[in-house]
């Protein structure tokens, strides 16, 4: 055997250990292949058959806590502490590729032993103990052992080659402070004022990494990964919440380095659960997995619950997945929702390269703190580097329920949302507990109140919500259930009224958001804001294409600027711009009414401004004044469709009031639409055969005709349409 390395005689106890061989002080580990490099796979999911993984290089066994303070000398206990501290690094951050040439990376099997949870034992004598007592020591060990693993099995090791953890729950310290150790790097971050310490974190990945647990949420035995902060261990570590699993060398970009991404990747049958790990006050960070720069990767049968911030984060994915997996209480660290914060089950980053490609299947969202599902568009933050406007990112299969909003997304871009996914609105009650935390803790039906914790209790707000930012977004493939009364409501939508339908139908497919009596008081207790859609009132042109814009999955290009923000000012000079006169680039509704008229929903209400000639000037008919009439808004849906003539099985019948020729002797410019509308279902005018042409149309009659296009509404379903139909 060759020597490897020499135990020095300080070393302290320990929790794991491998099969190894001690003579006269000296330990030989060995495992075939560690120091050989493997070539990453670059393209699809070029996994082995499971049936090439029975002889797992790495199959760690359970030992108990009091088995590790007893020092039981079959396990070794007391040798490895500090060599695999030191080798690894007192801070824990070496990338993988430095691991080429390192010693410790050895030439045989190590089976290791990791000390487990057992009825709360080893968490409650870290709660009672101090730093470096057996509990913290065995926690911290836990982390500096799992990361050796991770830096000779996977980087260096074969694609094959597994880390099998055992069942049971194991707790682990973050030993992972700084991003780097290397005294230039950190000189740079100074002169940056970037400071030193980036994110905390338990494991930082290496590339052909597999890790694999023996159940998560749904199995009868189930492996739980649980990083734990503790006020008596370190107040810069209980600062804010690490993440279990952490990549991120997109952040080289600070100070000069080369971006680098991470490869092949398999994460499968484990829990991640950070109940017991809380920040004292809510940054991004405490998620399950924090991924950034990655490419053929799997995630498949891992549940992360109850972490401070996201469960699954990850960004700039190529050719990637998330597959059976669930997210259950995460964001508990935010004391409530907004939308500049992560929070979410499953939040995915997108907007480095353009051939970004990622899938969410056959999973679940369920009561987390923002979104249950959500895509987001980086350039907010670094605009220099977040500049592609083009992807590939489905969701299906799915169900998101009692998350604040199910599915979602702020700046998304290419995003369908697929066949079979639910959303289920209302509440659930979850088992989870807010630690160590000095928030100011409240949330929907619950009472704020200060130091009570009221996190078991999560509502939904909105099915979906999907900023206007976002480009391209299909969501036709969210089917909305559960009980309405948990869900975001209206108060001037009555439950009898006609609308009601097409305005939940609204809500749930992010067409309309509403507004806030700002009169009102904010609610506690079982109410929640009284949020207004507008009932009555006209139908202004700007929100008309807005409506139909939004209708049509926010079409358009993508915006990125090198400022950062994809809702500049800057951005939308260039983007938003049109040859209407009155449509000022920056504003709120500029993307829906360049998306009309280039799309030929709208000529504006006079000039030459039209499909036809973009580079004419004419007045779009912006103000509040410029209100849409019933006949403008069946055109705008008309032209929307491509002018369809009329379903020859429908009502074909012409209104009184509906000619083909104008009281002025000009053709009518509106009679096949509303002959279509009529034929099609979508309006039966205003009452004794007339369509009132030159009304004005109203929000929720819009909204109605909108949801009746989609199919999902039919005049004929309100109990009182006769009736309630006749003013529509």
């Amino acid at each position: 055997m060759k020597i490897k390395e020499k135990i020095a005689p300080s070393q302290i106890a320990c929790i794991l250990v491998f099969n190894i061989a001690i003579t006269s002080g000296l330990v030989y580990l060995t495992q075939s292949n560690f120091t050989t490099p493997v070539k990453a796979v670059e393209s699809g999911y070029n996994y082995a058959s499971e049936g090439n993984y029975n002889n797992s290089p790495a199959t760690p066994v359970a030992i108990s806590f009091s088995e590790f303070v007893n020092g039981n000398s079959s396990y070794n206990i007391t040798k490895y502490y500090n060599q695999v501290k030191d080798s690894i690094g007192s801070e824990g951050n070496v990338r993988g590729d430095d691991y080429a040439n390192k010693s410790y990376c050895t030439t045989d099997k190590p089976d290791f032993y990791l000390v487990k949870d057992t009825n709360g034992d080893l968490f409650n004598a870290a709660e009672s103990e101090g730093k470096g007592g057996p509990a913290t020591t065995a926690m911290l060990y836990n982390t500096y052992l799992l990361q050796y693993l991770v830096n000779c099995l996977g980087n260096y090791g074969a694609r094959e080659a597994k880390i099998t953890l055992p069942e049971g729950t194991f707790y682990f310290l973050n030993g992972h402070n700084k991003m780097t150790t290397d005294p230039t790097i950190i000189n740079l971050l100074k002169e940056k004022q970037k400071g030193e310490n980036y994110e905390q974190h338990v494991i930082k990945p290496t590339d052909n990494l597999y890790i694999k647990g023996r159940g998560y949420s749904k199995s009868t035995t189930q492996t739980v990964l649980k990083p734990y902060t503790s006020a008596t261990y370190s107040t810069t570590v209980n600062a804010a919440a690490p993440d279990m699993f952490f990549f991120n060398d997109y952040s080289a970009s600070w100070y000069l380095l080369k971006d680098r991404y991470l490869s092949n990747n398999r994460y499968e049958y484990f829990i991640i659960d950070g109940e017991k790990a809380s920040g004292k006050a809510y940054t991004s960070s405490g998620k399950g997995f924090m991924y950034n720069l990655f490419k053929n990767t799997d995630w498949r049968y891992v549940t992360v619950r109850n972490t401070d911030g996201t469960g699954f984060g990850v960004d700039a994915p190529i050719n990637s997945r998330i597959d059976n997996c669930i997210a259950e209480g995460c964001g508990k660290g935010l004391a409530w929702p907004n939308a500049s914060s992560g929070a979410s089950g499953f939040g995915i980053g997108t907007g480095i390269a353009n051939n970004e490609t990622f899938s969410i299947t056959n999973s679940a969202a369920i009561g987390n703190r923002l979104f249950g599902i959500f895509f987001e568009h980086q350039n907010r933050f670094n605009g220099d580097k977040y500049e592609a406007v083009s992807g590939n990112f489905t969701v299906s299969n799915t169900t998101s329920k009692a998350n604040w909003y199910n599915y979602g997304g702020y700046r998304a871009y290419d995003l369908t949302y697929g066949s079979n996914n639910k959303s289920i609105v209302g509440c659930t009650d979850l088992n989870r507990s807010l630690r160590n935390s000095k928030i100011s803790v409240g949330f929907y039906k619950a009472p704020i109140q200060e130091g009570v914790n009221n996190y078991n209790r999560q509502c939904t707000k909105q099915s979906v919500y999907i900023d206007d930012n976002s480009r391209n977004v299909s969501i036709t493939g969210i089917e909305t259930t559960g009980t309405k009364s948990g869900n975001l409501y209206f108060a001037d939508v009555k439950n009898d009224s006609y609308y009601k339908t097409a305005m939940d139908w609204a809500i749930d497919h992010s067409i309309i958001q509403g507004w806030v009596n700002p009169e009102e008081k904010f609610a506690t207790g079982d109410e929640m804001d009284s949020l207004y859609a507008g009932v009555g009132e006209k139908l202004q042109r700007r929100d008309a294409v807005i409506y139909l814009w939004r209708y049509n999955n926010r079409s358009g290009k993508t915006v990125s600027t090198k400022n950062g923000n994809i809702s500049s000012a800057d951005s939308k000079q260039h983007y938003e711009k049109t040859c209407f006169t009155d449509v000022d680039p920056t504003a709120y509704y500029a993307p829906a009414v360049k998306w009309a008229l280039e799309n030929g929903v709208t000529k504006g209400i006079s000039g030459n401004c039209n499909k036809e000639n973009l580079n004419g000037s004419g007045v779009f008919g912006s103000t509040n004044a410029n209100t849409t009439t019933r006949a403008e808004f069946i055109t705008m849906l008309w032209r929307m469709k491509g002018q369809p003539s009329p379903n020859p099985g429908g009502d074909t019948r012409d209104f009184k009031d509906v000619t083909k020729t104008l009281d002025s002797g000009a053709e009518s410019w509106y009679y096949d639409a509303v002959k279509w509308a009529r034929s099609v279902g979508l309006t039966n005018g205003t009452g004794e055969n007339e369509f009132t042409p030159n009304g004005e149309c109203t929000r929720e009659q819009a909204i109605s005709i909108l949801c009746r296009l989609d199919g999902y509404c039919k005049i004929e379903d309100s109990k009182n349409a006769i009736k309630a139909l006749q003013s529509h």
